[in-house]
Formats: C-alpha cells, sequence, structure tokens
C-alpha cells in the first residue's frame, strides 16, 4: 500500500468545529491532507492547508497533536499562520501531564503577543485528542468545571469526546472522580458503515421533508439517493425494505412514493440498528491510522473492514427480518413504531439525550458519558428502581371516585401552572442540574443554594420538584422566569420522601428559601443575576377554594398563565410514576390528551391516527373515545395536518362534534402519554367534574370546619366568634400587605373590609344594641351597613379583642 493511504475514517468525518466559547478561542478540527491525496477524495470532501484560512481568518496558529508527519506540510500554511507539533501517541494511551503543560504553555505565550487570535486545533480526527488537550486547558488554566468544559467542547464540536478512556483520564486528573461514567455513542462518520448511514440520513430527510406523493425531481433525487445506499450496502436489509415500497430497482412502481412516512420509518429503524449492531463491534482505540506514525498496512486495513463489515451485515439482516410473533399483517410502519417504542433511547440511563431541548434557553441536554450516571443519581435519590424512566411522581386526572376521600382526608391546594416541568438536582457549588419529563438533563450556572445562609456553604445531594414558568407583570412590560418548588425528595443527602407533605413545604421554606433571603439580605447573594429565580408553590387548605383569600391570590399573586388546579394529599410518600395523592383538575375544554400523530394519505383524505403507549411500550391507537383519527380533505387543512407528522400534540375533546381538537403541538415532549394516563384522562372528561361541583365541595369542608370549631357555642357566641375570626384575618391581610418590601395586597375599595366581615358584623350588631354600641366605638354605622372609613390592621385586632370581652367563654 502506497504511504500516501488515506486514514482510516477520515473521508466522512466533518472538517472543523466552532471556537469552543468567548474566552476559549480553540477551534477543534481534523487533520488537514494536502495535494498528494488528492487523487483518493472527491473534491467535495477536501480539507487542505490551503482551505484553512478562507475558513478561518482569525486564525492565528494551529497545534498538530498527530504522531505521524505525512498528512501534510506545514510550509503550505499562510505565512501568518504558526505552526506547532505536539506528538502525541493514539490508541490506548492519552496526552501526558508533560505534554499537556507544553499545549497551556505554547497556547498562552502565543495570546500573550496576540489575545484576539484563534488556535487551530487537530489530531487525525479532531475529537479525543484534540479535545483532552482543549478541556485540559479550560480546567487548568480558565478554572472550569470538568462537565462544563466537556459541555462546551460538545456543543462546538458534536458529539465531543467519544472513546471512554480519554474521558475517565481527564475525570481522574481534574475532577477526581471518573466512576461511573458510560462511553460516549460513537458519531455515524466513524462506524463501518458511515458511507451506507450518510445515503440513509438524505434519504430520510427527502422523505419526511416532501409531501406526499413524490413525484418528479423529487423522486429522481430520491432514486440517486437510494441507488448510491444500496451500492455501499453489505446485505439485503435495504433492498427489502425499497422492494416493499414498490422499487423495481431503478425507480419507484407508478414513477412516485404515494406514503412516504412508512418508508422513512423502516429506513430511520434499520439506520439505527445498524448503528447499534457497529458500536458492538467497535473495539480500536483511538485514531489508529496514526498511532505509530506510519500508515496502516493493506492487510490490517482489509481484515479490519472486513471484520466489522462481517459482524454488521450478519447482526442486521437478523434484526431487520420480521419477528416470528409479527403477524402477516405486521406492516413495516407498525414494526418500526413498535421497534422504538421498546427502544425507549431518550429514557434508558445508558441511551442518548431526545433532543429536546431546556426552556429557559432552547440549550441541549448533556450527552454521554455523564448523562447516565447523572440519571442514575436522580433515580437513586428518588429511591427508584433501575428501569425507570421519568422519577418524578405524576398526578392523575381527578375523578368522581376521587372526591369521597377529599371529603374525609386532609388535601393541599394550589393553582396548576401552564410551565415546564424539572426536577432540580443540586450536587454542588457550580453542579445544578434540570431534570427534565424525558429524562435529558440540563447544566445550569450561577445558581447559589446555601445551607445555612452562609456563602461559603453549598447544599449538595439535594433533589427538588417544581416547574419553571415564565412570569409577568406590569402589563407584561416586565417579565422573568422563575422555579417554583412544590416538593422536596432529597437534601444535603437526607430522605424527606416520607415526611408529610406540610412537612416537606415547611423545609422547602427553611433549607432552601430561607438561607438564601438571608444572604440575599446581607447582600452577600444577588438574585437578579441568576438565570432564573427561585420561589417555593404557594399551597393552601382544599377549603380555602373559593374563598377571597384564595381568589385574592389567584389574582395579585399568580403571574402566569393557569390552566387548573393541583390537589395533594398531606398524608403520602412521594414516589416515582403516577399517584393518586396527586390530583389534577382541568375545565374541561383544557382537559387535554398527548398524542403521537402518524399520517397517513389515503386517496384525497390524509388522516392522522392518534397514537399512545401502550403496554410494553409499543405505539397503539388510543380507541376509548370511539374515535381515534383526525382527518382532513380540503388543502390547506391536509397540509396542517401533514406538519404534525411524528409530533406530540395536545388534543381536547370537542363534545359538539364527538372529535379531537389538536390544542397545540408539545415541545418540551417527545413522547405520548402512557395508555393508563389517558384513559384516566378521557374518564375524567366523560365524568366532566365541574368547577362548581368543587366549589360545593370545598363549602361543605369550610362548613364543617366551622362547626367543629364552634360545637357547644351558644348561637351569641358562635356569632361573636365568626365576627372575631373575620376581623383577625382580614387584619392579617393588611398586615402582610404592610410588610417592608411586600407587593400590597389589592383591596376593592381601597382598605375596605370584604363581605364575609361585613356580614358577621351585621350579624352580630343585630343580637343587642350594646354590641352595636361596641362596634360604632369602631366607625361602624349605626344603620348596619358597614364602617364609616377604611381600616386598618390594628383597628380590626382591637375591636376583635373588645368583642371577645362579650363572650361566655373566653377564646384561646
Amino acid at each position: 500500500m502506497s504511504r500516501w493511504s488515506l486514514p482510516e475514517r477520515w473521508l466522512l468525518c466533518p472538517r472543523l468545529g466552532t471556537v469552543v466559547a468567548d474566552d476559549v478561542k480553540f477551534v477543534p478540527m481534523k487533520t488537514m491532507l494536502d495535494s498528494r491525496y488528492d487523487s483518493q477524495i472527491p473534491e467535495e470532501y477536501r480539507w487542505t492547508p490551503e482551505m484553512l484560512a478562507a475558513r478561518h481568518p482569525n486564525l492565528g496558529m494551529v497545534i498538530d497533536l498527530t504522531k505521524s508527519s505525512r498528512y501534510y506540510d506545514p510550509r503550505l500554511l499562510p505565512k501568518h499562520i504558526l505552526h506547532h507539533k505536539i506528538q502525541c501517541a493514539g490508541r490506548g494511551s492519552t496526552p501526558t501531564p508533560q505534554q499537556v503543560s507544553t499545549f497551556i504553555a505554547v497556547c498562552n505565550m502565543f495570546w500573550a503577543k496576540h489575545p484576539d487570535k484563534v488556535i487551530g486545533v487537530h489530531c487525525t480526527h479532531g475529537f479525543n485528542r484534540t479535545g483532552f488537550m482543549i478541556i485540559a486547558y479550560m480546567c487548568q488554566q480558565l478554572d472550569y468545571q470538568t462537565e462544563m468544559a466537556m459541555h462546551l467542547f460538545k456543543q462546538s464540536r458534536p458529539p465531543g469526546i467519544y472513546k471512554n478512556h480519554y474521558i475517565e483520564d481527564i475525570f481522574a486528573r481534574f475532577d477526581g472522580d471518573s466512576s461511573g461514567f458510560l462511553p460516549a455513542v460513537l458519531p455515524d462518520w466513524s462506524l463501518p458503515n458511515a458511507e451506507l448511514h450518510m445515503h440513509l440520513t438524505a434519504a430520510i430527510d427527502l422523505l419526511r421533508s416532501t409531501p406526499p406523493p413524490i413525484t418528479g425531481a423529487k423522486l429522481k433525487e430520491l432514486c440517486d439517493i437510494c441507488n448510491a445506499a444500496l451500492s455501499v450496502a453489505e446485505d439485503d436489509t435495504i433492498v427489502l425494505i425499497l422492494r416493499a415500497h414498490g422499487w423495481t430497482g431503478l425507480t419507484f412502481a407508478g414513477d412516485k412514493v404515494a406514503s412516504a412516512a412508512p418508508l422513512a420509518d423502516e429506513l430511520q429503524a434499520a439506520a439505527e440498528e445498524m448503528r447499534r449492531c457497529a458500536e458492538q463491534a467497535e473495539e480500536e482505540g483511538d485514531d489508529t491510522a496514526d498511532a505509530h506514525g506510519t500508515a496502516a498496512t493493506s492487510e490490517h486495513l482489509s481484515s479490519s473492514s472486513t471484520a466489522e463489515a462481517s459482524s454488521s451485515s450478519t447482526t442486521t439482516t437478523t434484526a431487520a427480518q420480521p419477528s416470528s410473533s409479527s403477524g402477516e399483517g405486521d406492516s413495516g410502519a407498525s414494526r418500526v413504531l413498535r421497534m422504538r417504542a421498546e427502544d425507549q433511547r431518550c429514557e434508558r440511563e445508558d441511551a442518548v439525550p431526545s433532543g429536546l431541548t431546556f426552556a429557559l434557553d432552547k440549550s441541549p441536554s448533556i450527552g454521554p458519558p455523564h448523562l447516565g450516571p447523572l440519571r442514575k443519581l436522580c433515580r437513586e435519590m428518588v429511591g427508584a428502581p433501575a428501569g425507570t424512566a421519568f422519577p418524578g411522581a405524576q398526578p392523575v386526572s381527578l375523578l368522581q371516585s376521587h372526591l369521597e376521600k377529599m371529603r374525609t382526608a386532609p388535601f393541599f391546594l394550589s393553582h396548576k401552572a401552564d410551565g415546564t416541568r424539572y426536577l432540580m438536582m443540586i450536587l454542588g457549588p457550580g453542579k445544578v442540574y434540570m431534570v427534565g419529563r424525558d429524562n435529558s438533563i440540563f447544566p445550569v450556572s450561577g445558581l447559589h443554594f446555601p445551607t445555612s445562609g452562609r456563602a461559603d456553604q453549598h447544599w449538595q445531594q439535594t433533589l427538588l420538584d417544581g416547574e419553571l414558568v415564565l412570569d409577568t407583570w406590569n402589563d407584561n412590560k416586565d417579565r422573568r422566569y422563575r422555579f417554583y418548588i412544590f416538593d422536596i425528595i432529597c437534601c444535603g443527602g437526607k430522605d424527606f420522601t416520607k415526611y408529610k407533605y406540610h412537612q416537606r413545604l415547611e423545609s422547602i421554606q427553611k433549607h432552601i428559601i430561607a438561607p438564601r433571603e438571608k444572604l440575599r439580605a446581607q447582600r452577600k447573594l444577588d438574585t437578579a443575576r441568576e438565570p432564573f429565580g427561585i420561589r417555593p408553590k404557594q399551597f393552601f387548605p382544599l377549603s380555602e377554594l373559593g374563598t377571597d383569600k384564595w381568589n385574592d391570590y389567584i389574582k395579585h399573586r399568580v403571574f402566569h398563565k393557569t390552566d387548573g388546579l393541583l390537589m395533594v394529599e398531606d398524608d403520602h410518600k412521594y414516589a416515582p410514576g403516577s399517584c393518586e395523592a396527586l390530583l389534577k383538575w382541568k375545565p374541561p375544554s383544557l382537559n387535554s390528551i398527548d398524542f403521537l400523530i402518524k399520517v397517513e394519505e389515503h386517496g384525497d383524505v390524509t388522516e392522522a391516527q392518534l397514537l399512545v403507549s401502550g403496554p410494553g411500550g409499543a405505539m397503539v391507537p388510543f380507541t376509548d373515545a370511539g374515535v381515534s383519527t383526525l382527518a382532513a380533505r380540503s388543502e390547506d387543512k391536509r397540509r396542517v395536518l401533514r406538519s404534525y407528522n411524528g409530533k406530540i400534540a395536545e388534543c381536547t375533546w370537542v363534545p359538539a362534534t364527538n372529535r379531537w381538537r389538536v390544542m397545540l403541538i408539545r415541545r418540551d415532549k417527545d413522547h405520548p402519554n402512557g395508555y393508563r394516563t389517558a384513559s384516566s384522562v378521557w374518564r375524567s372528561i366523560r365524568e366532566g367534574i365541574t368547577e362548581q361541583r368543587l366549589y360545593e365541595l370545598t363549602r361543605q369542608l369550610r362548613q364543617r370546619r366551622a362547626t367543629k370549631t364552634h360545637a357547644g357555642m351558644s348561637p351569641v357566641d358562635r356569632a361573636l366568634a365568626h365576627a372575631i375570626d373575620a376581623a383577625n384575618a382580614f387584619a392579617a391581610v393588611l398586615d402582610k400587605a404592610e410588610q417592608p418590601g411586600a407587593k400590597r395586597a389589592k383591596v376593592e375599595g381601597g382598605q375596605l373590609p370584604p363581605p364575609p366581615l361585613l356580614r358577621a358584623l351585621a350579624a352580630v350588631a343585630r343580637i343587642h344594641d350594646q354590641y352595636k354600641d361596641a362596634l360604632v366605638q369602631f366607625g361602624w354605622r349605626s344603620d348596619n351597613s358597614g364602617f364609616e372609613a377604611p381600616v386598618s390592621a390594628d383597628l380590626l385586632k382591637r375591636l376583635a379583642a373588645n368583642l371577645a370581652r362579650f363572650m361566655s367563654k373566653p377564646r384561646s
């Protein structure tokens, strides 16, 4: 073999990444190959020293980490670009501490003279040795946390470092703990069947982006891609899939592809299966081509690629055949959906993230190798068994069967916010993570959680449950994201799951909120500079629903959209999965189910199946309502319906038409509701518990409480007690409004008392003139129509104390 053979897997490897960060002016890239290799490289894949300056005009130096000198002549670089060689071995080795020190010294010397210039760094492919050196610089010179440095490099050069021994060594050197980190997912270009993957991806993108039927120029483009894929395919898997959809060898039957989605689904499933087989067969070390400074021999290249192809080919062919349990009517599309559901890649601890982004800033999830260990840690903090996906507790829809328990057991009440649910995992300073419902994990910097109001102490091993919402006020002129905490699972390693709910709410205030407020009061914590606010979610006894206190809270203390009520039983243990102690209620018009939309074409009708996750994770139509599809006939509506394909749609039921209606597309989810959840929601829709029904229930609870509180009293004492309670309650409202820094309560008519207090005082005045005279001393009108002027908290407290003197039994 010629000395100038291409480095293994170089051809499809991306040329270069982006600048890592504003203060980390590195650009990672693969090695350049000069003109001696041109005969082996199609023009569109070339990457030469002459091309580098044009791609990065601000580049000032290139650091070459390969051990070989055969790839390009550094003298071909433009004169203004310096070149420095640090020979680092590949395979099972990582850069030595001496090589890292040299790299740091070279960079510092260069930037001392050229602070605005960018340094390009490359090994053979620009991922593992390159990433190691850049991350080492960030950790040792710029004090980056290891996780954040890994994350930024991954963003700059996706998918980041993908060889596990590099990752382990990084954490051993810079973080002190490399245990538990799973291998990264290999990039497509590094797999033995990379070219086939490239063609399949192009075909899938075309099928998903082109409205069927596919004809004309688009069909020709698809056929060219299919022929290119078949030319490099090593077994019959792809041709069998194409033939099932009318492939004749040159084009598709009838010169069209009538239904593109099923074909795209099957090709996607085949590509994913081939990737899994190739990952299992991948055993080589990093950047083997230049491991010893010379090209690999032809015998090595031939035997290696043959072995990998054989492993991939054999396993893929087996996986692509229908299983013996499949019925004859098991279509390719349904098989793909079943395979996807059983795989649940976005939820496994060892899986890649789903692709959903953080609600705050649309940043991506952490990926391997950190994703799996963080998911496992989160699951273990909840106490959930292995195999649990999202470990958070999930509310169930309120049903008639729950009402009886709500009458007898203590429940707490809050509003249901239209926000995004997250668990917040606090592992130490600079180590705060948000865990989404699809088990994606997002790092958040800039949040501080002191243990006791001291800036130098920070909570670790802490897990909170809450929702991130966008608060707006001042006629929408002011807005801020806030995380409202509604449960505490673990704090400082202490398990709170077995505490009663009111104790967990008190612990949130004591351990999370109060220390932050103490630091803020001492001006040691500037919460305005944090990425979002931290607040406890306000809960009330269930009996407060419909009272002035509840209505005032909703009207004046809630600054975001609400879509229902949340009711929590006091005596319940926090546990993952659906929880009958957590009840959610929505108005009938907002009660909804999240479906996966699967679009099919039937002549002049576009139809969308509404799918939920059934037994074993299979995607199945939801038939409980008797209607499991959406249909469109006009071209405009068909176009809209097609745009929903493959997405999660939140759908409400329209009783007037007995049809489902798409309310919105869920950007924060990539899985539909499970069948049990959907069935429960449907039952809730059918039973239709109204707001008036809940108000009547809570009125009965208040009446029962009042009867119990005033049991044994005479009618006169009972009237006095009602008036005293009402006066003290409104005094408390006014007191809170007057606290420094508090938002003033808005009371209709200034500080005029609410109607329940006026009615209670009027009832007392009618009992006897001496009671009326006592009230008149405090500004009460003699005609019992109310107070002469607005009242203060102090006046109401004195009035209540005066009325208490008239009671036959002293009030405690």
